[in-house]
């Protein structure tokens, strides 16, 4: 009992996890189901080896499925155990006591995290010996197992903290339930099948080349990363996914640590954020540049995929850095409101913090649309990338407004206004627009919403549409920062009024 004690005395939230679901009869069950698939899965392929062709190995068969299968298990079982749970928690009222508790954070998430899924767990390291087993009954390197199961526990614990991550934000859904069916679902239909489509072709693709145990057509064969490729080089290759996923780790952990005692807070920091849209960025234009590059097209095609990140990670940011009204009436109570505390303090207006991650997006985006823009015989649109900045700071703006009304839900609301804006006008474009792409009209309406034409050289036509298009963009950005300045000295009249 001396070393249940220890475990108590390390993480008193593990131990209590362990003994909620580690129940004996649960740890027979699971055991004894475990074992009597692992028998039936070897007497079927044993048995379909004898219609095999000659030299066939049933051992590679097993080797392969559970390399496959236990990703999958973890990811997608493992993380609805840790959002039903944190659900469970929430309806009775129990998680709010647990935040009480004078442990840190970090301590109670951890303990949730290895204590929750323990039953996924015990599945999982029953079927480890005869996963290795197989593996070396087909000469797997050592390497190759040593590389699986490291870059397995770290994505699992990753992939695990996202679902903590879901389970605390998404506890005031009305469908709590179908939060963790949601998770799984996404497990099932991206993270596990990321997780092996990038180890198997990159980590794994020359130490398990001969094993067998994966496709020998590698689509990621000459994927490069700052003119490294990655396929080629083991080492390289584990280095830069466990760098990478450490990194992720970090970042998920920052955000629980936030969220976990103060859950009506932003979902990240604005400094978290600069760092974020700077790591982002930094990681997807290192994969852009490889040897075989040609400068001009390329170089357009990179600023493609920037701006399609950068535009889905902008979206996200503007609902996750939003301060609520009560927020913006507690930064409204500060003596002192100036850039810095705009900067930093994440109870201010987010907008100025969005333009920051715009900024920061910026320095790769503008130089990748002015290398590719070369090629077209057009390098002085600058037009482009600040219609697509004055696009976003008019969605930023424009959320930060409605954050500051009395809707019930204005995450909701925002995200649909935004969709609507983003939507529409595309679909009227697609139906309506004929004929000359570059009629004065269309270019007038494009550059507007933010859906600049990528081409038009130095027609007169061509400039002065889209010149006037932005100048528009510009007239309703300052329009909606003069109504949020408004609001928010609104806000601040109320404060005083009640404190009077």
């Amino acid at each position: 009992m001396n070393w249940i004690n220890q475990i108590g005395i390390w993480n008193p939230q593990f131990l209590r996890e362990c003994r909620g679901h580690l129940k004996p009869r649960t740890v027979i069950a699971t055991l004894s189901i475990s074992a009597i698939f692992q028998i039936l899965l070897c007497f079927l392929l044993f048995q379909r080896n004898t219609a095999a062709p000659p030299f066939h190995n049933p051992w590679l068969d097993i080797g392969r499925f559970f390399t496959w299968a236990i990703p999958y298990f973890l990811f997608v079982i493992g993380g609805y155990y840790i959002v039903s749970d944190l659900t469970q928690e929430e309806k009775k009222g129990t998680l709010n006591f647990i935040r009480l508790s004078p442990r840190p954070a970090r301590e109670i998430l951890l303990g949730k995290l290895l204590g929750v899924p323990i039953v996924p767990y015990l599945v999982v390291l029953s079927v480890v010996p005869l996963h290795v087993y197989a593996l070396a009954q087909i000469s797997s390197p050592v390497s190759f197992l040593l590389s699986y199961y490291s870059l397995l526990i770290i994505s699992t614990f990753l992939c695990l903290s996202l679902a903590l991550l879901a389970g605390i934000t998404g506890k005031l859904q009305p469908q709590k339930t179908s939060i963790a069916i949601a998770f799984s679902g996404l497990s099932l239909v991206l993270f596990a099948p990321f997780f092996m489509f990038w180890n198997a072709n990159i980590s794994w693709y020359t130490i398990a080349e001969n094993s067998r145990l994966f496709d020998a057509n590698n689509p990621l064969v000459s994927t490069q990363w700052l003119y490294v490729n990655l396929a080629y080089n083991s080492f390289l290759a584990y280095g830069f996914t466990l760098v990478n996923l450490i990194i992720a780790i970090g970042l998920v952990w920052c955000m629980l640590k936030r969220l976990f005692h103060q859950p009506k807070t932003t979902l990240i920091s604005k400094r978290l954020s600069y760092l974020l849209t700077a790591y982002i960025n930094i990681l997807v234009w290192g994969f852009l540049q490889h040897q075989d590059a040609a400068q001009g097209w390329d170089a357009f095609l990179g600023f493609v995929v920037l701006y399609g990140v950068n535009f889905g990670l902008i979206l996200l940011l503007l609902l996750a850095l939003m301060p609520q009204r009560q927020q913006l009436f507690d930064w409204l109570t500060y003596p002192k409101t100036n850039l810095t505390t705009r900067l930093w303090a994440d109870k201010s207006p987010a907008f100025t913090a969005i333009g920051v991650n715009i900024l920061i997006a910026g320095l790769l985006i503008v130089p990748s649309w002015l290398l590719g823009a070369e090629s077209l015989l057009s390098p002085h649109l600058l037009a482009v990338p600040l219609s697509i900045i004055l696009s976003w700071l008019i969605y930023a703006a424009l959320t930060q407004i409605i954050f500051t009304t009395q809707v019930r839900n204005p995450a909701l609301w925002s995200t649909g206004t935004i969709l609507l804006l983003i939507i529409v006008p595309l679909s009227i474009l697609s139906i309506f627009q004929k004929g000359d792409s570059l009629n004065p009209l269309w270019l007038l309406y494009r550059t507007f919403f933010g859906h600049p034409p990528l081409y038009g050289g130095s027609k007169p036509v061509f400039l002065w549409a889209v010149g006037l298009g932005i100048g528009l963009q510009g007239i309703v950005l300052a329009a909606l920062l003069v109504l949020l300045r408004h609001r928010l000295q609104r806000l601040r009249s109320l404060i005083q009024a009640v404190g009077d």
